[in-house]
C-alpha cells in the first residue's frame, strides 16, 4: 500500500499534508470458495473494517500526511471482490483547518502485485 500511494503521490505532484485530513476506504476482499454471493452476500467476518483502517492510516503517514493522527475523518467500507481483483481504492482529501472544505484529492488502486 505505501508503494501505491508513493506512486499516486509522486504522479498526482500531490503536497505532503500537515493538516487535517480525511480518508474513504473501499477494501475489495477475495470471497473464500466455500462461501456463495447468496450464503453470505457481504463480508461480515474478520478482517473488521477498523483494523483495516488502521494499516491504511499507518501506511500512508510520512508519504501522503505527516502522521495518521491528523486523519479526523473517515468513511470506510469492505465487500466482496466478486467482479473485479481483490484490493483497495483509497481517497485521501487534505481538509481546510477552518471549515473542513476540500483543499487537494489524492486517488489510487492498491492492488497485489
Amino acid at each position: 500500500m505505501r508503494v501505491a500511494a508513493e506512486h499516486a503521490v509522486g504522479s498526482e505532484a500531490w503536497q505532503r499534508v500537515s493538516g487535517p485530513v480525511e480518508l474513504e476506504v473501499m477494501f475489495y476482499l477475495e470471497r473464500p470458495s466455500s462461501v456463495s454471493v447468496t450464503k453470505r452476500p457481504q463480508p461480515i467476518v474478520p478482517p473488521d473494517v477498523d483494523k483495516l483502517i488502521r494499516g491504511v492510516g499507518d501506511a500512508l503517514t510520512g508519504v501522503v500526511y505527516d502522521d495518521d493522527s491528523q486523519v479526523i475523518r473517515v468513511l470506510a467500507w469492505k465487500v466482496y471482490a466478486d467482479t473485479r481483483e481483490p484490493g483497495c481504492f483509497i481517497r485521501v482529501n487534505e481538509l481546510s483547518q477552518f471549515d473542513n472544505g476540500v483543499f487537494q484529492s489524492l486517488d489510487f488502486l492498491d492492488l497485489p502485485v
